[in-house]
């Protein structure tokens, strides 16, 4: 009681509080979850226009992996966006290239340009593809993205 009386109005405010207040036990193994991932919607190109190497041997198109692409419900999992990419012109297989991107990330990453495809690539001239780009997350999701790429020699060669 003269506890109550030195820190009448500490106490009664705590009290009040603690009376608002419901203590649940939670048991020790539980792990917390985080909000379940939303559906994989597939890696993508950032823009249209993208740059070849020295000699048109590599393709350099920015893949991005969306956010939110997660291998398990826990938050902040360490997942990628993985597969791969084609390159068509026509109906003929013109490059491809393999990709591994982290979620809400984005690289430029090389695709191999095949030989026959090379002499296409003049100065400073754009060159139109056809793409065929299939990733999948880590729960076994695939998605595909088909599309037109158009590559950019910016060397004299």
């Amino acid at each position: 009681m003269t506890v109550g009386l030195i820190a009448r109005r500490g106490l009664l405010l705590v009290g009040v509080l603690a009376a608002l207040v419901t203590i649940v036990p939670v048991p020790r193994d539980a792990q917390p979850q985080g909000a379940p991932p939303t559906p994989f919607t597939g890696a993508y190109l950032r823009g249209t226009f993208f740059n070849a190497t020295f000699g048109s041997v590599y393709g350099q198109p920015r893949i991005v992996c969306p956010p939110d692409t997660r291998a398990t419900p826990r938050q902040g999992d360490f997942s990628f966006c993985t597969g791969s990419i084609s390159l068509y012109r026509g109906a003929r297989l013109a490059g491809r290239g393999y990709f591994s991107v982290r979620t809400n990330d984005s690289h430029i990453e090389r695709t191999v340009i095949f030989p026959f495809a090379r002499p296409l690539f003049r100065f400073r001239t754009y060159v139109a593809f056809g793409f065929r780009m299939v990733s999948h997350d880590g729960r076994g999701q695939v998605r595909t993205r088909t599309g037109t790429v158009r590559f950019r020699n910016p060397y004299g060669r």
